[in-house]
């Protein structure tokens, strides 16, 4: 005879007795076997991000974005297929769900999704939680449609920080020194993004000493957690900086985080979202704008004014060219526009011999 344990529904032990002879390899697969029946989405899901955090050291970005998609990948099959157990995703469910982002998202955001739920399954799988993981065998598709990423026109660049500099106070009722650090910190954000065309992220994880303010170097921590550095080459910019630093160094004066909101706590990613459709708007701009938007306009620009691609590559941080050789095709899309302007044939009426 051995001991025997015997396992509520929870996996606890909640007797010890005796029976006939059984290998601890039965024991085991009983005990899996168990696990698998009770174990919900939302408890795997919950377990998989502890492990991508200790065991995978991924970043608290990282971490974050995987957590919404795959809590959305769970609501979308209890919505759709009242599925809440892990072992009732099946290949079936994959598919539908692979529909679901082809149709309601752009590819690149549909591909970061599927990955991300693909690694939770192949972590399940891995840790005997599942006997196969759904996408064992299965082929993945995502649709590509040919998107170019949009830039702003210069016109537009300009109607933007004419809304910045010349806006008034944010909010009536603020001291009015906060109200100067707030003008200004906005002035600053909306610069640096276009100087730089570095990511919201970085931007808003900026500290003091980041920027050397003599040298106008920024060392920002990018993707990967690869450090680069950006260039505040114009010296109007540097001032305004110097400006916000004045009515900025009156609050938080323990935090090291350039910008700061009016209750002086770091400045979010959505709010600086918050921030560029504000002015995006007073600038009259109809078409949607955000952070990344100032990041392609950055690009598409140097590649405009015959900037090699291997220092575009480096200011922007890619890793690879490839990256980098989408904004030639923006170059051609307005070099196109700019020859039907401007090329002088436009100027010569020859209809009177087609007619």
């Amino acid at each position: 005879t051995c001991i025997f344990l015997y396992l509520n529904p929870c996996g606890r032990v909640d007797g010890i007795g005796k029976t006939g002879y059984i290998i601890l390899s039965d024991f085991d697969y009983l005990w899996r076997k168990t696990m698998q029946k009770i174990i919900l989405l939302e408890d795997g899901i919950k377990n998989y991000i502890r492990h991508c955090a200790r065991e995978r050291k991924l970043s608290e970005n990282t971490l974050k974005s995987y957590r919404i998609v795959l809590n959305k990948f769970r609501r979308f099959v209890r919505k759709n297929m009242q599925i809440d157990q892990i072992q009732e995703v099946t290949k079936e469910v994959i598919r539908v769900y692979l529909e679901h982002l082809n149709e309601s998202w752009k590819s690149s955001t549909a591909r970061h999704h599927i990955n991300v739920v693909q690694g939770f399954f192949s972590y399940l799988e891995e840790n005997e939680i599942i006997e196969d993981t759904p996408f064992r065998k299965m082929h993945i598709r995502i649709r590509e449609p040919k998107r170019l990423p949009e830039a702003l026109s210069l016109g537009e660049m300009n109607r933007i920080l004419k809304a910045v500099y010349s806006s008034p106070a944010p909010e009536s009722g603020l001291e009015e020194h906060l109200a100067e650090m707030i003008h200004w910190r906005d002035c600053v954000i909306i610069e640096f993004l276009f100087s730089t065309g570095m990511r919201v992220q970085e931007l808003c994880g900026l500290k003091f000493e980041d920027f050397d303010r003599e040298e106008g170097i920024i060392t920002v921590i990018g993707k990967g957690d690869k450090q680069r550095r950006c260039y505040i080459t114009d010296r109007r910019v540097l001032e305004v900086y110097e400006r916000y630093l004045k009515y900025r160094q009156c609050y938080a004066k323990n935090d090291r985080h350039i910008f700061i909101t009016r209750f002086e706590s770091p400045m979010s990613t959505q709010g600086v979202r918050d921030l560029v459709t504000k002015y995006t708007e007073l600038a009259g701009i109809r078409r949607k704008v955000t952070p990344h938007t100032f990041r392609h306009t950055f690009a598409s620009m140097l590649v405009e004014e015959g900037v090699d691609l291997s220092h575009i590559q480096k200011y922007m941080g890619h890793s690879t060219i490839s990256t980098t050789q989408i904004y030639l095709h923006i170059s051609d899309q307005n070099a196109r526009r700019v020859l039907m302007d401007k090329h002088p044939r436009g100027q010569i009426d020859t209809g009177r011999y087609l007619r």
